[in-house]
């Protein structure tokens, strides 16, 4: 009995100590961050078990302190890693990021608030909407709030629009045509009557943009109007939301109109059914016109056109028939998109410049900013996006193209668009792209490129060393690699790109996709070795990750 009883003392203390010693890492980790993390492991250690309530409540407590910090750029970390968490424990560190006083900051947290679709993020972009004092803020929130087709948006849409200058009046039809209530309906119609014509012509595009073809009566009486933005832009309508009855409309729009509207015309009788006027829109992208040349995506028989035009030595033809072709799926624009996604001067960039009338786009060659300034940063960002989507077009072609413009982008010095790259090999998964990955895995001259590549191999669970070479990887790296983000975008800055998601600089990403790979296999090892790597990381760098933790143990 005496020995019984000394076995349940014995039980009883050691699991009071194994309590008492969780408990401790709790107590330490906001003072002591690495003992907190070095004392749980050693418990890990000893039994062989991982306290995932544990893990994730010393990660929440760590961005909580990070959150508080003075400095902003940890703050911005503490911010992106709530986000990344992707959970509501640390909804108020998203909160207090809108209620900062830094216009980044905020906006990274309204992007992470809008993928939140609940009644306190809900509160919190309506209080961002109503009473942030940055312009970039308030229309972000009420962006949202719009596409989430909240009950009361109408009404903060409405009272950011009237405390602004009538010149911001042409920004607010895409809300409202976002919105779908009945009031931004009612708004929506006061404006497509605006006495500013720019504001006409964004309440038109606004409502093909949203198929909102209830409109279309109003369009069509619209399109016999002289300004020219607004016949452009109703000519576009007309075909976009597939009006058959407007066609002699479009036709006299096609015949006595100024060319950008002649283009749209003869664009949108294309799509009602009259494929007599490809013919027209090829003869006007002869003529060196790049709006008649991007007319020509999603026409077939064009092909042979655009790869005419891609020869010019007009850079703005040539790179709107390079992404046309493409868009065409046509290989024979592969050997002429590797020079547009590789600049050696890294001073060149794209933008999507409008046409007057707001309907058409096309790719513009521009000359970036310095990159030390701001605006510098934001023109690569954007540019960076475009190039990207080329890219993510260019799966499309036949694989051996596609990776033919892979192969020449891993062997450049620019190492912009390798987690772009290796995201989209690892939905591929095809033995060409895995004979690619393993050649990318053992070659030298680029870490980035042959970490990325070990680490998806990893992630596709292929025979090798793979697995070993990502934990010796993350234990090296990790004590001196720091986590960056590249600068939010407002809705302004991201007008004519179609996919935009707040991300991590290359290096960063890398760290940030290997953890998160380890910790989706969801094993006891693969924990502990990213809990290794955050006990030896520099503070910033555990905060980013903390967020990855939450989202991975609950």
């Amino acid at each position: 009995m005496r020995s019984i009883a000394l076995g349940i003392v014995l039980l009883t203390h050691s699991a009071f100590a194994v309590e008492n010693s969780l408990g401790h890492c709790l107590y330490l980790i906001k003072q002591r961050p690495q003992k907190a993390i070095e004392l749980y492991r050693q418990r890990y250690r000893e039994t062989e078990e991982h306290d995932y309530e544990i893990v994730r409540t010393m990660a929440t407590l760590l961005l909580q302190k990070a959150s508080e910090a003075e400095d902003l750029e940890t703050r911005m970390l503490a911010t992106y890693g709530a986000g990344l968490s992707a959970s509501n424990i640390a909804f108020s560190i998203l909160e207090k990021s809108v209620e900062s006083s830094d216009p980044n900051l905020q906006l990274v947290g309204i992007f992470f608030l809008a993928q939140m679709h609940d009644n306190p993020s809900r509160r919190a972009l309506e209080k961002a909407a109503t009473s942030s004092p940055f312009l970039s803020t308030r229309a972000e929130a009420c962006y949202h709030l719009a596409r989430r087709q909240e009950m009361h948006a109408a009404s903060y849409i409405h009272a950011l629009m009237s405390y602004l200058p009538p010149f911001f009046r042409p920004f607010f039809p895409q809300f409202f045509a976002a919105s779908g209530s009945k009031e931004s309906n009612a708004a929506l119609r006061q404006l497509l009557q605006d006495t500013n014509a720019l504001v006409r012509v964004q309440s038109i595009l606004s409502v093909v943009q949203h198929q909102r073809d209830d409109f279309l009566p109003l369009i069509r009486r619209k399109a016999s109007q002289r300004n020219l933005a607004e016949m452009e832009a109703c000519a576009y309508a007309l075909g976009a939301l597939a009006d058959t009855a407007s066609a002699p409309i479009l036709e006299m729009l096609a015949n006595r109109s100024p060319m950008n509207v002649r283009i749209a015309a003869l664009k949108s009788l294309y799509l009602l059914g009259d494929q007599s006027k490809a013919k027209d829109l090829e003869l006007l992208a002869l003529s060196h016109n790049a709006f008649a040349v991007q007319a020509l995506v999603g026409v077939p028989g064009t092909e042979d056109t655009l790869y005419e035009l891609v020869h010019t030595k007009n850079r703005q033809v040539h790179a709107n028939a390079v992404m046309a072709l493409l868009a065409q799926k046509d290989p024979r624009a592969c050997p002429h998109l590797i020079p547009l996604l590789i600049d050696k001067s890294k001073d060149l960039g794209f933008r999507m410049q409008s046409s007057i009338g707001g309907a058409q786009s096309i790719l513009k060659v521009v000359t970036l900013r310095p990159e030390s300034t701001e605006e510098g940063k934001k023109d690569r960002l954007v540019s960076n996006m475009i190039k990207e989507k080329l890219l993510r077009s260019a799966m499309r072609l036949p694989q051996t193209h596609f990776l033919s413009v892979i192969r020449a982008l891993l062997k450049s010095a620019d190492k912009t668009f390798v987690p772009c790259i290796m995201g989209l090999l690892k939905n591929l998964r095809t033995e060409p792209v895995l004979t690619l990955l393993k050649e990318q895995a053992e070659a030298l001259g680029s870490p980035l490129v042959r970490n990325y590549a070990n680490l998806i191999l990893f992630a596709l669970q292929e025979p090798g060393p793979y697995k070993e070479r990502v934990y010796t990887w993350l234990g090296t790296i990790a004590k001196g690699e720091t986590v960056e983000i590249h600068p939010p975008l407002s809705l302004a800055e991201r007008q004519g790109i179609d996919h935009y998601g707040l991300s991590a600089k290359e290096k960063s990403q890398l760290l940030l996709d290997t953890c998160n790979e380890l910790l989706l296999r969801q094993d006891k090892c693969s924990l502990d070795r990213v809990l290794a790597a955050m006990e030896t990381m520099q503070e910033k760098t555990r905060v980013a990750l903390a967020g990855l933790l939450i989202r991975t143990t609950e």
